[in-house]
């Protein structure tokens, strides 16, 4: 990705340096002293080559060390130091765009910023809303085989008693599953792709000659959501480091 233009903030004698152009030429004039270096040591611990931390006790500007940075106790390390503003390439986005994420959701630049801690945060324009895999529609195609399930006919060879047993037993398994994912409200994540992938093994088993086409109905349904929730946030996607 491209750097647009960088920030520093509470980096030795620059308290913010406010957002700083970047070009394939970039020079820093003024006086001895006046935080050219300070600038381009916090651009290089950004994202350095090798190993460097940021060390607050001796990088923090130091008439505020005690004051602000000591205070915040468990929260000191989160203040920012270094922010990089990128451009995200049109290569980029067409490839999300043809894995099938809406052209809507994509933006065009991303501010990374590093804070003292090492922890990198992001901040995308225009703003990328927040992105579920609800379970919904799955919830839904449970509910439908379960009614499905009321009305199928015996099996040759099955009793009233013995079909009433086997429709009953599709429909609790229908009512477990579908507990278990009213409790998720986002489904994007590994452990729940892997839920999702027990159900659909759990259905396989289900098929019978009187099911199949119900089953169908409801793999057709899971398949998709097992594709989407294995896959990660666009923000994600997106992190220049």
């Amino acid at each position: 990705m491209k750097a647009l233009r960088f920030r520093v903030q509470n980096f030795r004698n620059v308290e913010d340096s406010g957002w700083i152009e970047l070009d394939q030429v970039t020079a820093f004039v003024g006086r001895n002293e006046s935080g050219k270096t300070a600038l381009l040591k916090a651009m290089h611990k950004f994202n350095p080559g090798s190993d460097e931390p940021y060390n607050p006790q001796k990088e923090f500007p130091r008439d505020r060390y005690t004051r602000d940075y000591v205070s915040r106790k468990n929260q000191a390390g989160k203040w920012p130091v270094c922010s990089v503003e990128f451009e995200i390439p049109e290569t980029t986005k067409t490839t999300l765009v043809a894995d099938g994420r809406t052209s809507d959701h994509l933006p065009e630049k991303v501010i990374a910023t590093r804070h003292y801690d090492g922890t990198l945060n992001f901040e995308y324009e225009p703003t990328i809303p927040d992105q579920t895999v609800s379970p919904g529609s799955v919830i839904e195609a449970l509910n439908a085989f379960a009614s499905e399930a009321r009305r199928l006919p015996a099996l040759e060879g099955e009793n009233e008693e013995q079909a009433t047993t086997r429709r009953s037993d599709l429909i609790e398994w229908t009512r477990d599953w579908g507990s278990q994912l009213e409790e998720f409200e986002d489904l994007r994540a590994e452990t729940r792709k892997e839920l999702l992938e027990q159900l659909q093994g759990e259905l396989e088993g289900k098929s019978s000659p009187t099911t199949a086409d119900m089953a169908e109905t409801l793999l057709k349904a899971v398949e998709p959501i097992i594709k989407e929730s294995g896959k990660p946030p666009i923000a994600e996607e997106f992190n220049p480091a």
